[in-house]
């Protein structure tokens, strides 16, 4: 991958597992060039896991169970 995008690996690791220091959009876009991707798609999918990942969260800290629908109001 760095190869293809001229971003290091070290670069990523910090970026994507341990949100040390967010992708510029110049580097979102060279990543989604080389993984055949949209921008707008990355980003609705990584929104969605935030949603996901809060959901369950939720769920956790709550006694009582709630549907997907009561937590994403």
């Amino acid at each position: 991958m760095e190869e293809q995008t001229g971003i290091s690996r070290n670069r990523l690791s910090k970026s994507v597992y341990n949100s040390e220091s967010p992708l510029n959009t110049n580097e979102l876009d060279q990543l989604c060039k080389a993984l055949g991707a949209k921008p707008s798609e990355v980003v609705r999918r990584a929104e969605r896991a935030l949603q996901y990942e809060s959901f369950a969260l939720a769920a956790y800290r709550s006694d009582e169970p709630k549907g997907a629908d009561e937590i994403f109001e």
